[in-house]
């Protein structure tokens, strides 16, 4: 299939491995002849990797979208252990929309694709807000296509139309890269803020009742109105479920991030509180899966709480597999119940010492 008949966004493929960890990496573009036909020489460090192809605007994308073409399949008599990796992290489609001209007709006989690329990854990186959140890596993705656009308007020798092509293709993806990461950050920082804010205010019009059984009861509403919350002996336990993150990974997904930065900013006002972070997961799968996939969203919890402002010395992370169901493995919907993250807020404020 030939550049732009997919979208005008979409102009390339790329071919990428994805590793037991999930970390997808880019490993080159696949030029496509007029005949349907394409090859990639590429290497790469890992040693147990899925491989797939993705069409793409631009080959210096980050991370691969979600039109997915093409995905390896194992043959038959191959040796070694396998790695389930049903699920991977694609980028929506949605983030790669050109807000431009729709109906492109890529033109190849008088211009090279990597000039539609170019602009395509200026144009994407300023439609999420490069040119306000990375401003001097856009202001260089915009100065190296102009570049590009004056070679190639004076027919100039065809390495100096790609080479500053290729040079605003970057620089633009790594602006809206940092754009789409600055945003998220700030909307964090916001509601956490705004959290806190709200918090306080209440905490003050209550401070005349400072019990411990009253402090208690107030974080049950509060940590209830964010994400599911019961008491317990071991103190309040706040469950996320699986569907915050991304399917059968450990990522956490935009709506988590806001629910546990509100979290953060309620716990911040109380000094003293411990928070224990614990990961489960259904029964399916290995033993050794289980155990790693629930350590690493664990993991990826508390490390997201610490950015929030809470202290690390207050908050643990623990994995525990299989071992602590609380549904049927039997069927679907209680498999998925099992598939969650616990936050077992606990400590001295509201009558108890550890969540351990």
């Amino acid at each position: 299939m030939q550049p732009g008949q997919l979208g005008a966004e979409f102009l390339t493929y790329v071919l990428w491995a994805v590793s037991a960890e999930r970390r997808a990496i880019n490993l080159g573009e696949i030029s496509v002849s007029e005949q349907g036909r394409g090859k990639l020489k590429a290497t790469t460090e890992l040693q147990s990797f899925l491989l797939f192809v993705t069409v793409e605007p631009y080959a210096a994308v980050r991370e691969p979208g979600e039109m997915l073409v093409l995905e390896n399949a194992v043959r038959k008599g191959t040796t070694g252990k396998l790695f389930m990796l049903n699920d991977y992290k694609l980028v929506e489609r949605s983030q790669y929309q050109m807000k431009g001209n729709s109906e492109l007709t890529v033109d190849l006989k008088n211009v090279p694709i990597e000039m539609y690329e170019a602009r395509n990854a200026v144009e994407i990186a300023q439609s999420r807000g490069a040119d306000k959140y990375a401003p001097d890596t856009f202001r260089e993705a915009q100065r190296a296509l102009r570049l590009a656009e004056h070679a190639l308007a004076r027919k100039a020798n065809h390495k100096d139309v790609l080479w500053p092509a290729r040079q605003a293709a970057q620089f633009a993806e790594e602006s809206r890269a940092v754009s789409v990461e600055r945003q998220e950050r700030i909307a964090a920082e916001e509601s956490s803020a705004l959290a806190a804010q709200q918090w306080a205010a209440a905490a003050e019009a209550d401070r005349v009742v400072p019990a411990s059984t009253e402090l208690r009861a107030r974080l049950l509403e509060q940590f209830n109105r964010i994400l599911q919350t019961r008491d317990s002996p071991r103190g309040l336990v706040v469950t996320m479920a699986d569907a915050l993150f991304g399917p059968g990974s450990y990522d956490l997904r935009m709506d988590a991030r806001e629910k546990l930065a509100r979290f953060s900013g309620i716990v911040l006002a109380h000094s003293g509180l411990n928070i224990a972070v614990e990961g489960h997961t259904d029964s399916t799968g290995s033993d050794e899966y289980n155990q790693k996939a629930s350590e690493l969203r664990a993991q990826a919890v508390r490390n997201y709480l610490i950015r929030q402002g809470l202290s690390g010395d207050c908050i643990t992370a623990a994995g525990f597999g299989k071992e602590s169901p609380v549904a049927d493995n039997t069927t679907a919907e209680g498999r998925q119940k099992n598939w969650r993250v616990e936050l077992i807020v606990s400590g001295e404020p509201i009558g108890g010492k550890t969540g351990k």
